[in-house]
């Protein structure tokens, strides 16, 4: 009874010596909090300034907010004397540290290719781009990941260190991106009056670009049948480019069909091929 008596007494001995302890830990960690916010909102007023793209304030504050807490915590640690007690358990992990530091590891090349493309800026939020075997719209780009937006609706997520490392085509840097129209029309009908009216029928559609004009060429003939390749641009800031292939086939196979009506002639037709980049 006495040993058990003496003991909550040593207890509550170390209890009262280590309170100012305790409360100036206490007090480090209040002010750890308030200055990281600090240092999240100084950040974020900086880049504004300097006029940083959106997409990368909110991550660089992110990291001024993380480090502040970082250090904050390692005080804490120090002034409550536990700093080698927590650098000990770390290491006494072992295969569990190991396979902490892996995960890590591919936390933090995710991370550095982050900041490696909001600081290179090949794509901003809302260009189209074809990153492998992936294209579509930038909605997001986060510490580990891009997020693109496809045509179908779908969202893809690519690590930023596939990103970083692999070409990535921007087609919204340019004012119009390329598209391509198959031509198929028989010999008999080939002139420069129709090659004229399928150029204004698609320069006439909405959203296909005046500058560059259309252009028509020549690309082989089989069995009595010319095919052409047409070409034509759309502007970069076209809410429904589908919408305008689709157009600019209805248009030039209109103008197909009219010439078709002449004496000797037979009906062409036009399909749309996939953009060019």
């Amino acid at each position: 009874m006495d040993t058990l008596l003496l003991a909550f007494e040593d207890a509550f001995d170390i209890l009262l010596a280590n309170v100012p302890r305790f409360f100036a830990a206490l007090l480090i960690l209040l002010l750890t909090v308030v200055l990281a916010r600090w240092a999240a909102d100084w950040a974020r007023r900086v880049l504004q300034r300097m006029r940083v793209p959106k997409n990368a304030i909110t991550p660089f504050s992110a990291i001024a907010r993380i480090g502040v807490l970082v250090l904050g915590g390692m005080v804490v640690l120090q002034v409550l004397g536990l700093s080698q007690a927590v650098l000990g358990a770390i290491a006494s992990l072992g295969v569990v540290g190991l396979i902490v530091s892996f995960a890590l590891q591919d936390i933090t090349k995710q991370f550095a290719s982050g900041i490696l493309l909001l600081l290179g800026r090949p794509f901003e939020i809302g260009d189209y781009i074809k990153v492998g075997a992936h294209e579509g719209s930038v909605m997001e780009l986060q510490l580990r990941v891009t997020v693109l937006r496809t045509e179908d609706g779908d969202e893809v997520l690519i690590p930023n260190a596939d990103v970083y490392t692999s070409t990535v085509v921007n087609t919204s840097r340019a004012r119009a991106r390329r598209h391509s129209l198959t031509l198929k029309l028989p010999v008999a009908t080939n002139s420069e009056q129709i090659h004229a009216r399928l150029r204004a029928a698609m320069a006439a559609v909405p959203g296909v670009a005046t500058e560059p004009i259309p252009e028509i060429t020549f690309a082989s003939i089989e069995s009595e049948v010319l095919n052409l390749q047409a070409f034509y641009w759309v502007a970069t800031d076209t809410l429904n480019p589908q919408a305008v292939r689709s157009a600019v086939v209805v248009a030039t196979n209109k103008v197909i069909a009219e010439f078709a009506h002449a004496p000797g002639t037979c009906v062409g037709s036009a399909i749309a091929d996939r953009r060019q980049y």
